[in-house]
């Protein structure tokens, strides 16, 4: 089984919510080498703390707007915030 040493934070993160959380206490996700250099190269992710913390890509270079905020909508509806929520049950026609 890989080792996962890189730690992968959401795209709203900064270097002081990084010094904020450790790695155990579940605020983030750990990733391989492989998955490091994959979401590298596929401009999925950037690095926050070079050599370990890498950063999700609030835009990824997509076609369409849904491409654009999904990853930050779903950020917002995972903080709790009500307008969030609304969207997505629009977007999914529910609630």
């Amino acid at each position: 089984m890989a080792r996962r040493n890189f730690c992968l934070v959401n795209a709203h993160w900064t270097s002081g919510d990084v010094q904020a959380h450790r790695c155990y206490d579940g605020s983030h996700a750990h990733v391989s080498r492989e998955e490091r250099n994959e979401l590298l190269s596929g401009g999925l992710a950037e690095w926050l703390l070079f050599p370990r913390v890498l950063r999700l890509k609030r835009t990824v270079s997509l076609r369409g707007l849904s491409c654009k905020v999904g990853e930050y909508l779903a950020t917002q509806v995972q903080l709790g915030h009500a307008w969030a929520r609304v969207m997505v049950a629009g977007i999914t026609r529910t609630g």
